[in-house]
């Protein structure tokens, strides 16, 4: 590291002691086995600037490869172009680096770079192309996509107001303790006031999807989209039921979203069976750390509704959970049909518990329920 430090510094990268310390700490969580690890380490912790990238790309080719890319800045390069060419590079694909040209091979002892991301532009264009296609009339190639295409939609949180004061430059509360400890540095004199607002902090989110037969089709969107809920670190809960409730949050957790939605439905020992919502309802209401999940927080039921169990059981604990959630969406494949109506006995009896029916059935879909999520939150009852 220190001689990779020296390397740099020939090359024009500044590197303090401190950041050689950190690099030293990356390598120990990372290991350095994977050359592209290594690459990303070093650029993090010692790399300050969009101008000394080129640089870097520059100094680690040199040192690590043995190779000698044209990619170092040139002396008397007008600053100003290489700062914008650097910037407009990063804004464009933030993992661009020599790394991803083929015509640099790997030095022996380290792993293959694994295979690139699609074309931002393709992903884009895939979306618009699928985005109102039911996800039943998917291809399988099509469906290899899902990860990517649930990916870049943007799930807007709704936040709440919070009870707790806290310190604030300006607000409508004053913080008399506070104010009278800074009159003190003063000989009792009030020369600035202190004051205390509330916080705006994300409302907690609760996913119940449905695996069974009849949501076969849909409950992996389902379940890429709660992988994107959990990955994002909001307090996020995610349960899947079919004849029974299965808590799946920490199989959802990982940097591949595939294999966390493997595990997620490997995990879930009823998948594709039977639906009986009303049991798995009460099972989730009877788990006293569950309710704390349940209190406040924005409920997303993922169902076409078609209950085998009791119909009576499942209005009753809709209703039960609709008094201890602060907002319940039911989000239905069914209801992408216009002329769709809750006309099952299930459905027709926990309907007046609802607050939003929404259509589940597209990525459209998924990406509106995203988007009005506050709006959801904020909205009146029912629908």
């Amino acid at each position: 590291m220190v001689s990779f430090a020296s390397a740099l510094r020939e090359h024009g990268v500044k590197v303090s002691p401190a950041q050689i310390v950190t690099l030293g700490h990356a390598f120990s969580l990372l290991g350095t086995d994977d050359l592209e690890d290594v690459y990303w380490s070093g650029r993090t912790c010692l790399v300050s600037e969009y101008v000394d990238i080129p640089a870097y790309d520059a100094a680690f080719a040199s040192f690590f490869l043995g190779a000698d890319p044209d990619l170092s800045l040139e002396i008397g390069e007008d600053p100003e172009t290489a700062i914008s060419d650097a910037a407009a590079a990063a804004a464009g694909d933030e993992r661009a680096s020599f790394l991803d040209s083929a015509s640099v091979e790997h030095r022996d002892g380290w792993s293959e770079k694994p295979e690139s991301d699609p074309d931002p532009g393709a992903v884009a264009s895939l979306f618009e192309i699928l985005r109102h296609r039911s996800f039943s009339e998917w291809t399988e190639e099509e469906k290899t996509n899902l990860a990517r295409l649930v990916g870049r939609i943007e799930v807007r949180i709704p936040r709440r107001c919070t009870r707790r004061l806290r310190p604030a430059t300006a607000g409508h509360s004053l913080d008399l303790r506070r104010t009278v400890r800074i009159a003190l540095q003063s000989e009792g004199e009030i020369l600035r006031r202190a004051w205390r607002r509330r916080v705006h902090t994300p409302r907690r989110l609760l996913l119940l999807v449905d695996v069974s037969g009849s949501m076969s089709t849909q409950s992996r969107a389902m379940l890429h989209l709660a992988y994107g809920l959990v990955a994002s670190a909001l307090d996020t809960e995610v349960f899947c039921f079919g004849t029974r409730l299965t808590r799946t949050t920490d199989f959802l957790r990982g940097r591949d979203p595939d294999l966390a939605v493997q595990r997620a439905s490997a995990g879930v020992v009823d998948w594709a069976g039977g639906t009986r919502i009303g049991e798995s309802l009460a099972t989730l209401l009877r788990d006293p750390i569950a309710l704390r999940q349940v209190r406040g927080a924005i409920v997303l039921v993922a169902s076409d509704g078609l209950e085998t169990g009791d119909p009576e059981l499942m209005a009753g604990q809709v209703a039960r959970l609709s008094r201890l959630a602060y907002r319940v969406v039911w989000m239905s494949p069914l209801k992408s049909d216009p002329s769709y109506r809750p006309l099952t006995r299930g459905m027709r009896l926990a309907f007046p518990h609802l607050d939003h029916l929404v259509a589940a059935d597209t990525l459209g879909d998924l990406q509106r329920v995203a988007t009005l999520l506050p709006k959801f939150a904020s909205g009146s009852r029912p629908m």
